[in-house]
């Protein structure tokens, strides 16, 4: 072989073996550039799926902030529509007729186990005399057998009712206290019936 054979012959080989490793570098390119084709298709989908799971997060909290917001409204109209109720209360009774009013409390001074001191009265003073205290303490001597001992006194005040007092011991039995008391013992029941 002659040395321009020889050379050609390294020629040929190089560019074989040139050829070779170029094509060995563009399938590795290839597979670099697919492989982050695929790394960049499944990241996008990761994300896609993490927008898609923080956009579903993002509508519970909203549809659960309405309905907090929904039970907050119907809890406030149920307070209101039980305070308008029990304003309705107070002013039937404070629109009782003068029997009826003094009937009324009259009642309640019966149930009360104070058989003898003051009855402090201010804006009821005219209604609650002595027609109240005669029917307090015949209630109260037909339950009991012998009859109570009260005084009727007028004092400043703008109460409607009384305060029933002896000694230490004081009960009152104003028209707010009874109101109060009768809706803190009724709420529980008016709730049921009505919601």
């Amino acid at each position: 072989m002659s040395i321009e054979g020889i050379i050609t012959r390294i020629k040929q080989d190089a560019e074989a073996s040139a050829e070779h490793i170029m094509k060995s570098y563009k399938d590795r390119a290839e597979k670099i550039r697919q492989d982050f084709k695929d790394f960049r298709k499944r990241e996008m989908k990761k994300n896609s799926e993490a927008v898609k799971i923080e956009r579903d997060k993002s509508e519970e909290r909203t549809i659960n902030h309405a309905r907090s917001v929904a039970n907050q409204r119907i809890l406030k109209a149920k307070q209101e529509m039980l305070s308008q109720l029990y304003v309705k209360v107070h002013n039937y009774i404070e629109n009782l007729s003068d029997d009826k009013y003094a009937d009324l409390f009259a009642n309640l001074l019966a149930e009360v186990p104070l058989e003898s001191g003051n009855i402090l009265l201010s804006l009821d003073s005219d209604v609650l005399e002595e027609k109240f205290l005669n029917k307090a303490e015949d209630l109260i001597s037909k339950e009991k057998g012998e009859k109570p001992k009260y005084i009727l006194k007028k004092v400043d005040g703008d109460f409607r009712g009384f305060y029933l007092g002896s000694g230490k011991v004081r009960y009152d039995l104003t028209l707010d206290s009874v109101l109060m008391d009768l809706r803190d013992k009724t709420e529980p029941i008016v709730i049921k019936m009505l919601f």
